[in-house]
């Protein structure tokens, strides 16, 4: 069951990194996947970037603009538990 969470889990973060860069809107997303909003999602996204940037410096920089624009939804969102948001930002 671990391996299944941690599949969502990095669905979840594909999916809204994808929405964020297709413009779309994010609150509703987040809204609906409050309980994967946790320390857990912000470890895993600094390891996917660390990741990415390694495997294909190319994209680095537009990349780093989606989150850049995903880290100031994030850190606006009143939902779920602040302190989380804020490290996943």
């Amino acid at each position: 069951m671990p391996n299944e969470a941690t599949n969502q889990e990095q669905n979840f973060l594909i999916d809204l990194l994808r929405a964020t860069y297709q413009n779309q809107e994010i609150y509703p997303i987040l809204q609906h996947n409050l309980s994967k909003l946790n320390d857990n999602l912000a470890l895993m996204l600094r390891k996917w970037v660390s990741d990415r940037f390694a495997k294909e410096p190319a994209i680095a920089i537009n990349l780093a603009r989606v989150i850049i624009k995903l880290s100031s939804i994030i850190q606006e969102f009143e939902q779920g538990n602040l302190a989380s948001n804020l490290q996943i930002a």
